[in-house]
């Protein structure tokens, strides 16, 4: 996994890096898959190759018409090597392996299960999380902690190859 496929939010600037939607949200991966168009979470998706992207972006179509950007998302590759040089502690969760997939999403009958298997099959789907570990410190109730800042795909990551 050197390099990573995303879409644009057309509120996304590459220039200023990426950002999760609400880097201290507490959703699932299977919550994040299953409505993350929806929803404002802690993840950041993407697509382990171009042409799964381009299955996600022909998804997406109806949903960005709707919002009126059609034609306006920018189409960027993450580099992996340069993401963790810069986010060590970035938490990647990739969902084409498939004890990952079974860990974060269950093969259960029912249908936000069913529906987020699908799409993280269909999409290649690999979910970031860049945080900033810190050092270690006692909490109120004299428990040691490590707190964890939220952080961004970094612009020196990313490169704009074209649009949809």
């Amino acid at each position: 996994m050197e390099i990573l496929y995303r879409v644009l939010k057309p509120n996304e600037d590459p220039s200023n890096g990426i950002k999760a939607d609400d880097p201290y949200a507490d959703y699932t991966v299977m919550q994040h898959v299953g409505k993350g168009t929806y929803l404002n979470t802690q993840f950041i998706s993407t697509s382990k190759t171009s042409e799964a992207m381009k299955v996600f972006a022909e998804h997406t179509k109806q949903y960005a018409k709707n919002e009126g950007t059609i034609g306006t998302r920018k189409i960027v590759e993450v580099d992996v090597r340069i993401l963790r040089q810069y986010v060590p502690d970035c938490i990647y969760i990739d969902l084409t392996d498939q004890a990952v997939l079974n860990k974060y999403i269950p093969n259960l009958p029912n249908k936000l299960n069913t529906s987020a298997r699908n799409f993280a099959h269909a999409f290649e789907e690999v979910l970031l999380q860049p945080v900033i570990k810190q050092p270690s410190q006692l909490d109120t109730t004299g428990k040691w902690i490590q707190p964890i800042l939220p952080g961004i795909i970094p612009p020196q990551c990313i490169k704009v190859i074209g649009c949809v």
